[in-house]
């Protein structure tokens, strides 16, 4: 059974039910299904564009505003967009596994409230707080995908409702006050810099490995593409469906609870309201970066391209003087483009 799920290329969107037409494929479409076998024509179309528009909107900037292109300024987009791609790396999962998760944004909050209560409350060492902070994203994540698997709920009404409840524990905790935390030595070793690099940049540099090669080179990173392109099949060839969609949704709570630590070290403080704004930001960059809402299509490169190229443009309408509310209207706009060409994909696969 190992053998047969094997036979997969790790990651390809056309799922287990494409192994058998691989022999009637063209030479040309053969070709890309070795070497480059991971990016079909469309997908790489897609992030290719991406790329583009992202090194011509630098380039824009920078010509408006030299001080766009300074090492200052790299340092502060960098720091800034390294919290959405931790976030992008488990949206990214979920989506490929065609499970839509929209509580992670409230569990990064609940992460951040819960270290700063009990380390600044409750007396906890803060290596303690942040290891209970941990643990409870990861059982919000667990209680996501027992509702949603073994209920039958849906994922997206399972986190809708899950990103209520957690919202409401976050006020109750805080009484909807600030939490300071004052300790330096946590903003040093979570927030800080190492030299010129900020240390969230390390910490997402890591998650972005670790994440890619995990969906791209390991058999259970094969099954969550698997999952999300044939769920049916996936049963029949001995996927444990179950499994991997909880372990999907407690890898997206963990990676929340790690931003929710992050924030509050960068803040030296938490509120209940904590990562709130940063989840259809995460959620526009992942698709934008060519992750299907269908499921079993996408890639953490991807996703990490369309995190940089919305949070680029987010600086650099600031350093041109133009209203960053400007953001919303561009990101909603290529959203809209990035959806209307999944959706013509799915058709034409589907109508052959």
């Amino acid at each position: 059974m190992e053998s047969e799920t094997a036979s997969t290329p790790v990651g390809d969107s056309t799922g287990i039910t494409a192994t058998g037409a691989h022999h009637n494929q063209p030479v040309v479409e053969r070709l890309w299904q070795g070497p480059l076998r991971h990016l079909d024509a469309a997908r790489f179309g897609t992030l290719g564009s991406l790329v583009l528009v992202l090194v011509i909107e630098s380039i824009v900037f920078g010509v408006i505003n030299p001080r766009f292109a300074t090492g200052s300024n790299m340092q502060v987009i960098g720091y800034e967009v390294s919290f959405n791609v931790i976030l992008a790396v488990g949206t990214t999962a979920a989506l490929v596994s065609n499970t839509l998760d929209i509580s992670f944004a409230a569990v990064a909050g609940l992460s951040g409230v819960l270290t700063a209560v009990l380390a600044t409350h409750d007396g906890v060492p803060m290596v303690l707080a942040i290891v209970i902070a941990m643990a409870v994203c990861i059982l919000v994540g667990l209680i996501n995908g027992i509702v949603s698997v073994f209920v039958g709920v849906p994922p997206f009404i399972v986190t809708l409702a899950m990103l209520f409840i957690v919202y409401g524990i976050q006020l109750e905790l805080t009484n909807g006050n600030v939490i300071p935390v004052s300790s330096q030595l946590f903003y040093r070793v979570v927030a800080g810099y190492l030299g010129p690099v900020p240390l969230p940049v390390i910490y997402a540099l890591v998650v972005v490995v670790a994440g890619a090669y995990w969906l791209r080179r390991t058999v259970s990173g094969a099954h969550v593409f698997e999952i999300g392109s044939n769920e049916e099949a996936a049963y029949v060839f001995g996927v444990r469906v179950p499994r991997v969609r909880l372990g999907v949704l407690m890898l997206q709570g963990l990676l929340a609870g790690i931003v929710g630590v992050m924030f509050t070290a960068e803040l030296s403080s938490a509120t209940p309201a904590l990562g709130s704004t940063r989840l259809l930001t995460v959620i526009a960059a992942v698709v934008l970066g060519g992750t299907s809402l269908f499921g079993g299509e996408g890639s953490v490169i991807g996703s990490v391209v369309g995190v940089l190229f919305l949070g680029t443009l987010q600086d650099g309408l600031v350093l041109i003087g133009i209203n960053p509310n400007l953001e919303y209207l561009v990101t909603g706009l290529f959203l809209m483009l990035a959806v209307i060409a999944q959706f013509l994909r799915k058709g034409k696969k589907a109508f052959g």
